[in-house]
């Protein structure tokens, strides 16, 4: 269920990839989702852009696992956690293997500056 989480986040969009995705005449990245890649977004291949759980599966199925008191409010709380964000493949290529529990931190190490959403304004 936590792999499908991304079907209701808000996506959002680094600054690379949003000006690759100008640069070929694409809008705004955030009204796509993964299944609109080869098709709508002519990604054939997937080869332009990558669809980056920022927030990683693993790790929230492990912080639900860690709940000690598993209440709906507590879990919402680890669910409101995920973020999803169409990143460029070469900035996929800078982020680290393996786990990452602080995403923004492997973010900003790998120079990925993700645009606001539209919902909640700038996001340092």
């Amino acid at each position: 269920m936590a792999r499908h989480l991304e079907s209701f986040v808000e996506p959002r969009s680094s600054r690379a990839a949003q000006a690759l995705a100008d640069e070929i005449g694409l809008g705004d990245l955030r009204q796509y989702r993964w299944l609109d890649q080869p098709s709508k977004m002519r990604d054939l291949g997937r080869r332009l852009f990558h669809w980056e759980h920022a927030t990683q599966t693993s790790d929230l199925v492990k912080a639900l696992l860690r709940l000690e008191e598993p209440t709906v409010e507590a879990i919402a709380v680890v669910l409101r956690s995920t973020t999803i964000a169409w990143i460029t493949k070469k900035e996929d290529a800078r982020l680290p293997l393996g786990e990452r529990p602080d995403w923004q931190a492997a973010y900003d190490a790998a120079g990925i500056k993700l645009l606001p959403l539209p919902s909640i304004g700038e996001v340092p």
